[in-house]
């Protein structure tokens, strides 16, 4: 068998703000956080054609594996992603 998921909190997200007609692309912007909702948010930002995105987040146990994953999506959407 074969099993496929989805992670909707990033689609959800920019749905829930085009009733306010906001539009990501060659926008900025800042995410507070490196949680998995975060996470998806930022990756549905850069393939939206984001310009640049900033994540703050706590220096925890989680901010190298954050890091390498935020440093993958650039490589892979060619956004400028920056982690604070």
């Amino acid at each position: 068998g074969k099993l496929i998921g989805h992670n909707t909190d990033g689609i959800g997200f920019f749905n829930s703000l085009e009733k306010y007609h906001f539009n990501i692309q060659n926008k900025q912007m800042l995410i507070l956080g490196g949680g998995g909702a975060a996470i998806a948010i930022i990756a549905q930002a850069a393939l939206s054609g984001a310009k640049k995105i900033v994540v703050a987040a706590r220096k925890s146990a989680s901010y190298i594996p954050l890091k390498e994953k935020l440093e993958k999506l650039s490589v892979k959407t060619g956004i400028e992603i920056l982690l604070t």
